[in-house]
């Protein structure tokens, strides 16, 4: 069975997509193909471990890569995910992106602009849509995660800083990931 050595949990709007790209770029790293956000701890659970592991490579190719993961950011907000994931994959290494929290809020408001047609301004955004800054408060939610997870199997990156210095955040996620 070939299930991921880490995964990333999110967070929507902080720069998820641009991870899944420079990590899938790297030779020893495998990351889904089929589907970017596979969502198997948040939505898909009780499909099981069979239908997940239908999204990695065989095992016979694994020995391939020294990490394969996936990202869902819809993992950091999900309660039941943290318990789930410990669960099973006890020993995996979990990346977040986070984002300055009024940036983050307003690429989500700009995300809502463009493909759900919302018309309102950014302040009616946030108002008629509370959680959206929210979702900014991390500690809240990544408490979750550190009630199963010791803190050295954590990594988080800010998308500001990732995004800046490329070549850092390089060399951070391969020394996490051991690749």
């Amino acid at each position: 069975m070939t299930l991921p050595t880490f995964i990333g949990i999110g967070v929507q709007r902080a720069g998820t997509t641009w991870l899944h790209t420079l990590l899938g770029s790297h030779p020893n790293v495998y990351m889904p193909t089929l589907r970017k956000e596979i969502r198997f701890f948040d939505r898909y659970y009780t499909q099981g471990l069979g239908w997940y592991e239908a999204f990695f490579c065989s095992p016979e190719n694994a020995n391939r890569y020294q990490a394969i993961g996936e990202i869902s950011p819809q993992y950091y907000e999900c309660e039941a995910c943290p318990e789930r994931i410990f669960t099973t994959l006890p020993y995996s290494k979990l990346i977040i992106m986070l984002r300055h929290p009024v940036n983050r809020a307003y690429s989500h408001y700009g995300f809502c602009v463009q493909r759900k047609n919302y018309r309102g301004s950014f302040e009616d955004f946030l108002v008629s849509r509370p959680k959206a800054l929210e979702k900014g408060f991390y500690s809240r939610y990544l408490k979750q995660y550190l009630r199963y997870f010791d803190r050295t199997q954590i990594l988080a990156l800010v998308f500001e800083d990732a995004v800046t210095d490329v070549a850092k955040t390089k060399k951070t996620l391969a020394d996490f990931l051991g690749v």
